[in-house]
């Protein structure tokens, strides 16, 4: 991958088509985590931190099916 997860990256779950923004970078346990915003159904922002071995990131802002 050319381009690396960073804080403003668009990004989503690899089991997940949502959109996320990641908005903090940290490390548990020797792991590279990433905490994310977005948006629910209702409109709502909801946040989650996640593994970046579980995130894949939206090249050139376009968002893409779950493969």
């Amino acid at each position: 991958m050319s381009q690396q997860i960073k804080v403003g990256s668009l990004v989503r779950l690899k089991s997940d088509a949502v959109p996320r923004t990641v908005v903090e970078i940290s490390e548990a346990n020797g792991h590279q985590i990433a905490t994310c915003v977005w948006l629910n159904k209702q409109d709502r922002e909801e946040t989650g931190t996640y593994p970046f071995d579980a995130l894949v990131l939206v090249e050139g802002n376009k968002l893409s099916p779950v493969r």
